[in-house]
Formats: structure tokens, C-alpha cells, sequence
């Protein structure tokens, strides 16, 4: 009985991870659909195991929301910070689930998680290969919010590449260390690859050689596996000059100055979500910079454009996270840690926070570090 409620309890988190990147019409079901399940699985988990524990900084966290809740009653579109605040949310309850259900102290209803942690990651990165092929096969499908479907008319650029970039990180460990089935994971990294190339995402090239570089260091593989880390260093390079020929990372981005000057012009936020009101406005268009955005492409200052000044909590949450995991010493939660770092480099560069199942690894990945980090094995 116990097993069958376990195979549910991961089907579940599954189904989850893999609606989360569909890229609905309608989001916000998405977002009830993550925050809804995840927090029955915590309710189960806890019934299982008969204890809670919080991770490090949650209270910080849970302050955040609060500040973007209050944030409500200023917000020029009420509905979109709504939606997102229930984004966030769910995210919080990602990473208290994953947090619990890797304590060692207490039998979880998510035995061997970091293997299922692996799973997700991989066969997320199968599952929206395929829906990307289907997509291209039939028709030019455009979602903003979806990891296979094209994000313009021109159909030149999708988040894929930026979930494939962590599905590389999972994978590397497999081919670099004597595991099984070797030619299996090459044939996964070769995958990943291809998607990788075909997104033309930076972000997703950029994130990719942190998170990667970051593994190696702490595996201690820069100087055994040399000629490995060369050839992922030439690849990914090559990739994001070949992508960067279009344009730059840093100075096609007119929006980061738009919500510099919307942070100073708007102490207190015009919140979450509400970007598009600074971008579209021309007396925010400083040095000319008037190219329309309906998002910061920059987690923190998504933050700070939304609920002004209240926004250093985030920044600071965010550090010491940062923090932790570069301190973890766990095998597995060095993998887990590699993923948190990879992510958050790509929200420094796109609006792939606003992606349910990036987000939501994002903070699984990060529970999963921070309780692995406890563990002596």
C-alpha cells in the first residue's frame, strides 16, 4: 500500500513539473494547479513522517510575500500581481516539500529523492523535446510562457534551451564519473545539445557554463577532465557567439535601464508583473532606450519594479541562498546546488522565473542542496 501511494505521490509531482511548462493561455490555472498539488504532497509527506521543519530563511521568505501581498492595493494591474504572488507561492511550497522530503531524520514519502530529483529533470527534457518536434511538425505554436513553443512570429528563439542547460549539468556527473549505461548518457547529452543549439538562447549558454564550471569545481574535475571542460568551454562559447551576433546579452536589453528609472521614479513598486506600464511609458525611455518589453528579463529588478524599496528583502534572501548552497559538500547536493546556480544565472537574463517548471526547480533545487548539505555521505 505504501509503495502505491508513493508511485501516486510522484506521478503527481511529475504531471506537476510537466504542466508547469506547457504554456497555457491561462497561466494562472497552472499556477493553482502547482500550488494546490505541492501543498497536498506536503500534507501527506508531513502525515507520513510526522514532522515539519522549515529551511533556512523561510521566515525571510515568507516577509517577501507578504510585502508583495500588501503591494496589492498599489498595483496597477491587480490581477497580473495577483497571479504572480501565487507563482511565488508555489514556488515556496516547492522548496519546503523538496527541503522535508530529503531529511534523513525521519522516513519521507519521497525515498531517494535526488534520483527522482534526476528523473524530473531528465525526462522533462525528453518530454518537451518531442513536444518541441510535434510544435515544429505541425505548426508555428507562439507561448511566451511554454519550454517548446516559439516565443515571437520570427520562431527563431524558445525557453527549451534554457531547460535543456540543466538537463547537461544532471547529465555531465554520469559521463564524466564510471556510471552504467554510459552510452545512454552521451546519447542524452548529445539531445540536450541539439535543443540547446536550436533555442539560440544565451541565457541558456551562459547558465550552462556556471552551473557547469561550478560542478567541476567542486567535483575537483577542472584539472582531471580537462579536455572535457575545454571542448564544453569551446562549445558554449562558440554557441553564444554565434547567438550573440544578433545581438548582445548585456546592451540589448533597453529594459533594464527602463526599470532603473521606473525603481527611482516608483519607491514603492507599481506591482508584480506590471513591467510593461514602465516599458510602454516614454518618460522612462532614458539615453533611448525605448524598445517595449513586457518583462525586466532580470529577476531582481522584476522584484523591485513591482514592490519597490520592499524588494531588498528578496535581493537579500536571494544572497544568502547564494551562500548556502556554494557551501554544500553533499555529492548529490553539489548536483542540486549546480542546477540553483544555473537557474538563477538565467534569471539574471531572461524571464524564465515567469516559466512554472524553471521556477519550480528552482526552488526544488534549492531545498534539496540546502537538506543534502546536512547529510555526512
Amino acid at each position: 500500500m505504501k509503495n502505491y501511494i508513493k508511485d501516486i505521490a510522484f506521478a503527481i509531482l511529475a504531471g506537476t513539473f510537466v504542466i508547469g511548462g506547457l504554456g497555457t493561455t491561462r497561466p494562472i490555472y497552472v499556477f493553482y494547479f502547482g500550488l494546490i498539488f505541492t501543498f497536498l504532497l506536503l500534507i501527506l509527506n508531513y502525515i507520513w513522517k510526522g514532522s515539519l521543519k522549515f529551511p533556512p530563511r523561510f521566515g525571510l521568505y515568507t516577509l517577501f510575500l507578504i510585502f508583495s501581498a500588501i503591494s496589492i492595493f498599489w498595483s496597477i494591474d491587480r490581477q497580473m500581481s495577483y497571479e504572480v504572488i501565487l507563482l511565488f507561492i508555489s514556488g515556496g511550497l516547492f522548496w519546503l516539500l523538496f527541503y522535508n522530503a530529503a531529511d534523513a531524520k525521519a522516513a519521507s514519502l519521497f525515498s531517494n529523492l535526488f534520483d527522482w530529483f534526476e528523473k524530473f529533470v531528465i525526462y522533462s527534457g525528453i518530454v518537451f523535446g518531442i513536444f518541441y518536434l510535434y510544435a515544429r511538425l505541425s505548426s508555428n505554436l507562439i507561448s511566451p510562457f511554454g519550454l517548446s513553443l516559439y516565443l515571437q512570429e520570427v520562431a527563431n528563439h524558445n525557453h527549451l534551451g534554457d531547460l535543456q542547460a540543466v538537463v547537461l549539468i544532471v547529465v555531465i556527473p554520469h559521463i564524466i564519473q564510471k556510471t552504467k549505461k554510459k552510452l545512454v548518457w552521451w546519447l542524452m547529452a548529445g539531445w540536450s545539445l541539439a535543443f540547446l543549439i536550436i533555442s539560440q538562447s544565451r541565457s541558456a549558454y551562459l547558465s550552462l557554463a556556471i552551473g557547469a564550471l561550478f560542478l567541476a569545481s567542486k567535483y575537483g574535475w577542472l584539472k582531471k577532465y580537462k579536455k572535457y571542460f575545454d571542448l564544453l568551454t569551446i562549445i558554449t562559447l562558440g554557441l553564444f557567439l554565434i547567438a550573440g551576433s544578433q545581438k548582445t546579452l548585456l546592451f540589448s536589453r533597453d529594459y533594464y535601464f527602463q526599470a532603473a528609472s521606473g525603481i527611482i521614479d516608483n519607491p514603492f513598486g507599481v506591482g508584480l508583473g506590471n513591467f510593461s506600464e514602465i516599458s510602454y511609458d516614454p518618460k522612462y525611455h532614458i539615453f533611448g532606450m525605448d524598445s517595449y518589453a513586457k518583462f525586466v528579463h532580470n529577476i531582481v529588478l522584476e522584484i523591485f519594479v513591482g514592490i519597490g524599496i520592499f524588494g531588498v528583502v528578496f535581493l537579500y534572501w536571494l544572497i544568502k541562498a547564494i551562500l548556502d548552497i556554494l557551501k554544500v559538500k553533499n555529492p548529490q547536493g553539489k548536483i542540486a546546488a549546480s542546477v540553483f546556480l544555473a537557474l538563477t544565472v538565467n534569471f539574471f537574463f531572461d524571464y524564465t522565473y515567469f516559466v512554472p517548471t524553471l521556477l519550480w526547480l528552482w526552488f526544488a533545487s534549492l531545498g534539496l542542496s540546502q537538506a543534502l548539505n546536512k547529510l555526512k555521505r
